[in-house]
C-alpha cells in the first residue's frame, strides 16, 4: 500500500497520490476491463464527486493501459469541469453533453453501459429547495431508465443511498440489504430525500420486472478521498476543513452517532465490479463496515493531521443520539469479492494531502 510520510508535500506528491490510487484501481478491477473495453457508457453526474473519479480512471486506464471506454457525460454544467479539470474535459474518449437528468435529450445510439450517478443530496437543497430535489429525483430516474430501454442489452448501475433505510438508532447493529428500514414522517420535509431515493429504486425494480430492465442498485453509504467538499454535509470532510483552516475540530452533536468511511480508489472497483458482474434487480450496499463514532472521527482526523484539538460543547454532548449509518458489506464482500483495502488514517491524510495539507 502508498503511505504518506510526514515529508514537505509538494505538488508531485499529490499527483502520485492520485496516480497511485487510479492505479489501485486498474489493478483492482482486473479481468472486468475486458469487459469494458471497447464497450460504450452513458454517465449522468459525470461532473460530481462519484463521477469524476470513474472519469478519471476511465482516462487513465485508455492512457495507461489501452483500455478504449467511450464515455457519454450528462452535466447541468459542463464548463465547470472545462476550468476545474480541464484534462478530463478535454479526454478524446469523453463527450459531455449539457442538460438536466429530469429532461435531457438522449443521445444518439446504442449503449453496453449505463451508470445512473446523478442526485443532488446536500442539506441546503432539501431546505431551501425540496420540490427541484424530488423532481431531480424522481423524473430523473424515469427519464433515466426510459433512455436505458432504447439499449437493450444495456447493463444499468442505479446509484442509490444507504439513506433509503431511514434512521437507524440501533447502535453496532450493521445495516443488511434485506432490512426494509425505518419509516419516514412523509409531513416531515427532512424524509424527502429518503423516500424519493425508495421511489427511485421501485422504479428499477418495475422496470426490470415489467420491461427486462438489467440494473443494480447500488446503496451508498459514506465516503473519503480527494475531492471531498469540505463545507457540505459530510463530517469528516468539515473536520479537515476545520484543520486546514487551523481551526478546532467542531463536534456539533452528541459525537455518539456511528460512521464508516470507503476510500474513493475502493468506490470506484466496488462500483465497476457491480456494473459489470452485479446480479439483475438487487441491492447491494457499498461502503465500509468499519465503524467510528463521531467524536472517534474527529479525534482521528485531528491526531493524523496535527490539529489544534476538538472542541464539543456541554450542551451539545447531551444532544440525543440522532442516528448510525455502518452498512453490512457481506454479500458485496463474498458474492463479488469486494474488499476495503484503504483505512481510516490514511483515507484522512490523502485528502488532506490533496487540499493542500502539509505535514
Amino acid at each position: 500500500m502508498f503511505t504518506i510520510c510526514a515529508l514537505a508535500i509538494s505538488d508531485e506528491l499529490m499527483k502520485a497520490i492520485l496516480s497511485n490510487d487510479l492505479e489501485n484501481i486498474y489493478d483492482g478491477i482486473g479481468p472486468i476491463w475486458g469487459k469494458l473495453d471497447r464497450s460504450r457508457l452513458f454517465l449522468t453526474g459525470g461532473t460530481g464527486f462519484f463521477g469524476r473519479w470513474l472519469l478519471r480512471s476511465f482516462k487513465h486506464a485508455y492512457e495507461t493501459h489501452g483500455i478504449n471506454v467511450e464515455v457519454v457525460v450528462l452535466s447541468r454544467d459542463p464548463l465547470a469541469l472545462a476550468k476545474s479539470e480541464p484534462e478530463l474535459f478535454g479526454c478524446d474518449r469523453f463527450t459531455f453533453i449539457e442538460g438536466d437528468v429530469s429532461s435531457f435529450e438522449f443521445p444518439q445510439g446504442s449503449f453496453d453501459y449505463v451508470i445512473h450517478a446523478a442526485a443532488d443530496s446536500s442539506n441546503y437543497v432539501l431546505k431551501n429547495d425540496p420540490i427541484t430535489m424530488c423532481k431531480s429525483i424522481i423524473y430523473g430516474a424515469y427519464r433515466v431508465l426510459d433512455f436505458a430501454r432504447a439499449s437493450p442489452s444495456a447493463r444499468v448501475l442505479f446509484v442509490s443511498s444507504g439513506a433509503t433505510y431511514g434512521g437507524v438508532h440501533y447502535d453496532h447493529e450493521l445495516i443488511l440489504e434485506s432490512w426494509l428500514g425505518n419509516p419516514v414522517d412523509l409531513l416531515d420535509v427532512r424524509g424527502a430525500y429518503t423516500e424519493t431515493k425508495r421511489i427511485s429504486e421501485m422504479l428499477c425494480t418495475v422496470y426490470g420486472h415489467q420491461l427486462g430492465l438489467r440494473a443494480t442498485i447500488a446503496r451508498c453509504f459514506s465516503f473519503i478521498g480527494p475531492g471531498l467538499p469540505l463545507d457540505a454535509n459530510y463530517a469528516v470532510g468539515n473536520f479537515i476543513g476545520n484543520v486546514l483552516d487551523g481551526k478546532k475540530i467542531l463536534v456539533r452533536g452528541s459525537g455518539l452517532e456511528r460512521r464508516s468511511y470507503l476510500y474513493t480508489s475502493d468506490l470506484v472497483v466496488w462500483l465497476l465490479t457491480l456494473l459489470v458482474r452485479g446480479d439483475d434487480g438487487i441491492a447491494v450496499n457499498v461502503g465500509s463496515d468499519k465503524a467510528y463514532s463521531i467524536a472517534e472521527v474527529a479525534a482521528t482526523v485531528s491526531e493524523v493531521l496535527g490539529g489544534v484539538g476538538v472542541e464539543q460543547s456541554e450542551e451539545a454532548k447531551m444532544m440525543p443520539v440522532q442516528n448510525h449509518y455502518i452498512p453490512s458489506v457481506e454479500l458485496a464482500r463474498d458474492r463479488y469479492g469486494l474488499q476495503q483495502t484503504v483505512n481510516l488514517e490514511e483515507g484522512i491524510r490523502r485528502t488532506a494531502v490533496c487540499v493542500g495539507w502539509t505535514a
